[in-house]
């Protein structure tokens, strides 16, 4: 006989499972598919049970951008176009080029269910190179810094991409970027002015020839030759790919380099006997030129998306904005809760034309002490139905009212960004229970309260 337990036992397994296959689909399964792969793989339940599952996680599936069957060609068309080139990550990046946001998960689960796989490496030189020595990747946080990489090359062609990008024109980015950070050699430390990119170091190259602690002991001259040895690109290749782009790699680096993006329990740091990262020239400048796109304060926050004209926009806006913080120096101020968030509603309010994939805020911190990496998403339809509101003066000002009708002391008026990026459902629980109240209290007008209903029933619809 099953006793309580038993059951209870059963339901956490249950629970934990489904989230499990939920992260493996990427948030693109609902219950009927999770319940079907379980079911496959030894545990045996229904769509009902996962539903349940899914409510106790907090779990809801997002919406495909096409029909499964007619995704599945798209897919297979992409893999196909580039010769079997591509993997998932590749395929993902190609589709939501053309239009079509999917995960990496998706892609992949597409590609393992018709028996795809893509072509191994075989050595340097045999990957494409009609590209030039920049090539967009799969990681978030290379695509800012190569987008950034375009601003500081001084290239303002809207009908060119990073991947057009000359040698030439990655040298003078690059140039650029050696210039800032050399320059930091002369002060003794970051209260002197100018030192917006020594203070900046602590959070993104720790332990490099910038901010090493021994630094004060060592003349200004001699920090500024090892400065600039450092950010010297070594010229040939040590026989592997780069493990973002494929290309021929041109060094192994690690945590001094590059931000690697791991959660708090894991340290950061490049083990023993383990050379580092392969990366090319054009990665590595990529990510050198990251914190450019990036708002810096204690923690860096980036916007990324697949939609790449927003992505241009919104980096370019961003190296201006950082490189005027960095000639106005002063300290490393963190932002208000809910300020960031608010500043990106402001990017996509600029934004002139239709999202077609997810915008993410990511904020990381490469510190020895406390490195962090988190990526908050809003999912198209939200970014979408954000930009038209915003754009839409009367509709912004009952935004507006409502922003501040459910504001906490916290955060003020910003609690409505914050929980767009966090929690958007939550705006509507509160934004109920305000309106609930106005007949009560007779805060405001019968017309304002009709628009204030209506643009949350606009919202509604595509949460």
């Amino acid at each position: 006989m099953t006793t309580r337990a038993q059951i209870l036992a059963r339901q956490e397994m249950l629970t934990q499972r489904v989230a499990e296959v939920f992260d493996e689909f990427g948030g693109r399964a609902g219950a009927a598919r999770i319940a079907e792969v379980l079911t496959s793989r030894g545990l045996p339940t229904n769509k009902q049970a996962v539903r349940l599952a899914m409510r106790k996680h907090g779990l809801r599936a997002a919406r495909l951008p096409l029909p499964r069957e007619e995704l599945t060609e798209r897919v297979i068309a992409t893999f196909h176009t580039q010769r079997g080139e591509f993997g998932a990550r590749r395929v993902a990046i190609e589709l939501a080029r053309d239009g079509v946001p999917v995960s990496e998960a998706t892609v992949a689960n597409i590609l393992r269910e018709r028996g795809l796989r893509a072509q191994h490496y075989r050595g340097p030189g045999t990957g494409p190179t009609q590209h030039g020595p920049v090539r967009l990747t799969s990681n978030p946080l290379q695509r800012v810094g190569a987008w950034a990489l375009m601003v500081l090359a001084g290239v303002d062609d809207p009908g060119r991409g990073p991947e057009s990008l000359t040698p030439a024109e990655v040298d003078t980015a690059v140039a650029v970027m050696s210039t800032d950070v050399a320059d930091t050699a002369d002060m003794q430390d970051t209260k002197a002015p100018g030192s917006f990119w020594l203070a900046a170091s602590y959070l993104l190259w720790p332990n490099s020839p910038m901010n090493h602690a021994g630094r004060t002991k060592i003349p200004p001259a001699q920090r500024r030759q090892r400065i600039q040895r450092w950010r010297t690109y070594p010229t040939g290749s040590i026989g592997v790919p780069c493990s973002l782009c494929g290309l021929d790699a041109c060094g192994w680096y690690g945590k001094v380099d590059i931000p690697l993006g791991a959660p708090i329990h894991h340290h950061n740091t490049t083990p023993p006997g383990h050379q580092g990262q392969p990366l090319c020239p054009g990665c590595l400048a990529s990510l050198h030129a990251l914190p450019y796109g990036c708002h810096i304060s204690p923690t860096a926050y980036a916007l990324h998306s697949w939609d790449d004209h927003f992505l241009r926009r919104a980096v370019t806006q961003q190296v201006g904005q950082t490189r005027e913080q960095a000639q106005a120096s002063g300290p490393l101020k963190a932002p208000g809760r809910g300020a960031r968030e608010a500043a990106a509603l402001g990017v996509i309010a600029r934004h002139d034309q239709p999202f077609t994939s997810d915008v993410e805020l990511i904020g990381f911190s490469n510190n020895n002490r406390d490195p962090y990496l988190r990526t908050w998403a809003l999912a198209q339809p939200l970014a979408e139905w954000l930009r038209c509101t915003l754009r839409d003066p009367r509709s912004a000002a009952t935004l507006d009212q409502l922003a501040h009708m459910i504001a906490t002391p916290e955060s003020n008026a910003n609690t409505l960004a914050w929980l767009a990026f966090r929690a958007p459902d939550r705006i509507l629980t509160a934004a109920a229970g305000r309106l609930g109240a106005i007949g009560l209290g007779n805060e405001i007008d019968a017309r304002t309260t009709a628009e204030l209903a209506g643009l949350c029933i606009s919202l509604a619809r595509v949460l």
